[in-house]
């Protein structure tokens, strides 16, 4: 290998090694989730770059480990990726329903204003009952006038 080439894969694997070790030591911490986008994504990115610099060196049983880190980091990535999905379309139902439930309350509220409004506006027109006149069954007659 020529010299510029040795020089950045040294640099290469100096910067994946100092990235993947302050994810580890951030985990750790607690400061980073294990289970987080950000852990996960730079763990599979500094194994990745180590398995190029190992594998540039010859050096196959790291390559075989950070392999290993790549394929467990990327299935977390999958993990991660369809738990958000699935929660960003679990949002989008409720948003769904709670905007259902309000047009729908919006609408009865529309009717009943609708209603509310016939009734006031609704005139009852009653004839005029005298005591010589009576009822039956919702029609008037005339009583015969007492002698």
């Amino acid at each position: 290998m020529d010299a510029v080439l040795t020089q950045s894969l040294m640099i290469l694997g100096w910067v994946s090694a100092f990235f993947g070790a302050a994810a580890y030591l951030l985990a750790s911490r607690g400061t980073w989730d294990a289970k987080s986008l950000r852990f996960n994504l730079t763990n599979v990115t500094a194994a990745g770059l180590m398995v190029v610099v190992a594998g540039a060196n010859g050096l196959w049983p790291s390559v075989a480990a950070n392999l290993v880190w790549v394929v467990i980091g990327t299935q977390a990535l999958i993990a991660i990726y369809g738990q958000r999905r699935a929660a960003a379309r679990a949002a989008r139902e409720e948003a769904e329903a709670a905007a259902i439930a309000n047009a729908e309350a919006v609408l009865a509220q529309a009717a009943f204003d609708d209603f509310a409004h016939e009734l006031t506006a609704l005139t009852l027109e009653l004839p005029l009952v005298s005591p010589d006149v009576a009822l039956d069954f919702g029609t008037a007659s005339e009583v015969p006038a007492a002698a």
